[in-house]
Formats: C-alpha cells, sequence, structure tokens
C-alpha cells in the first residue's frame, strides 16, 4: 500500500523528538561544507542554528498549549498536556514508515455520533493522510505497524466506545 505522508510542522516534530527519546534533528537548508570553515566551526554553526530553531519551536509548542513547563529549584520540566499528546501520537502516526508483516492488517472500524463529527472527520483525515483505504463507511485498513499508537490515540481521545483498533490477519 503506497502512503502519502504529510509533512508534520516542525512543532509536532519538537514533540516527537522531546518526548520519544528521538536524537534531535532539524535540517535547516544550508550547506556548510562549501562555507570554507573548519570542521569544528561548521559543528558549532550547526549546533546553534539547532538550538535557536529547537528553542523558538518550543515556544510555539507552548503557545499553541501542547506543553506546560514548571519550574522546581533550578531544573525546568517540560509536559505534554492532553492536546499535546494527541499531536504528538498523530505526529509518530504520520511519520510512521515500518509496515506490519506480510498478511498482517491493521483495520479501523468506527460509529462516532453524529454530536462529535469533529472527531470523527478529524480521524477519518488522519487515516486518509497517512494512506489508509476505506473499505466500507467507517471501515478502514492499512498497512502500517501503527497499531498502538492508534489505540493510545482513541484512549487519550476518550473515543474507546465509537473506535475500534485491529491488528489482523489478511486471508485473502
Amino acid at each position: 500500500m503506497e502512503n502519502q505522508k504529510n509533512k508534520v510542522s516542525r512543532t509536532a516534530q519538537v514533540l516527537v523528538d522531546l518526548f520519544n527519546d528521538v536524537d534531535f534533528f532539524l535540517a535547516n537548508g544550508r550547506q556548510y561544507g562549501q562555507c570554507g570553515r573548519s570542521l569544528e566551526e561548521m559543528r558549532e554553526i550547526k549546533n546553534a542554528v539547532e538550538r535557536r530553531e529547537r528553542n523558538h519551536a518550543i515556544y510555539r509548542a507552548k503557545q499553541q498549549k501542547l506543553i506546560k513547563t514548571q519550574k522546581e529549584g533550578d531544573k525546568i520540566y517540560q509536559y505534554l498536556t492532553k492536546k499535546g499528546a494527541v499531536s504528538l501520537l498523530k505526529s509518530k502516526i504520520i511519520l510512521e514508515k515500518q509496515t506490519l508483516p506480510e498478511g498482517e492488517i491493521c483495520f479501523v472500524i468506527f460509529d462516532i455520533p453524529e454530536d462529535i463529527k469533529h472527531v470523527r472527520d478529524t480521524f477519518r483525515k488522519l487515516l486518509k493522510d497517512i494512506g489508509f483505504r476505506m473499505t466500507q463507511r467507517s471501515v478502514w485498513e492499512g498497512d502500517l505497524d501503527i497499531v498502538d499508537d492508534l489505540r493510545s490515540l482513541v484512549d487519550i481521545m476518550n473515543a474507546q466506545k465509537y473506535i475500534r483498533v485491529y491488528h489482523a490477519l489478511d486471508i485473502r
């Protein structure tokens, strides 16, 4: 199945990096190898640019209420908000490239009431964006290894009674 990956925002990427123990990397689009500086100078410049971009992304995450900070003594702690956790899981799902083993499939079945249709529309858009196919109305299938992340997203959204995520064998 072909995945149509959307790029996530830099803020979303920072959330993935901060709260997923992933090495932080931001491409800054500069070619340092041709600027006539030593390797050490190039590393210092790259690190400074990455720090500035990371700090700006953290600032945006705070403004969007995705994270909150708390100072305890001389240390500053950053915590995900519920909105941040949803954003983090969506970003992880969008960035996932690992597929399930041959013959296995991820099914998502949902029946979300009209009074919370924004949840349905958001969830449907996410599934579409990651390359899942609608096999029937509100029944989607895909081969990405995102079963656990989808289940966590459903839990955080408090939508367990409306959305089911299955890891199944494809018997076609």
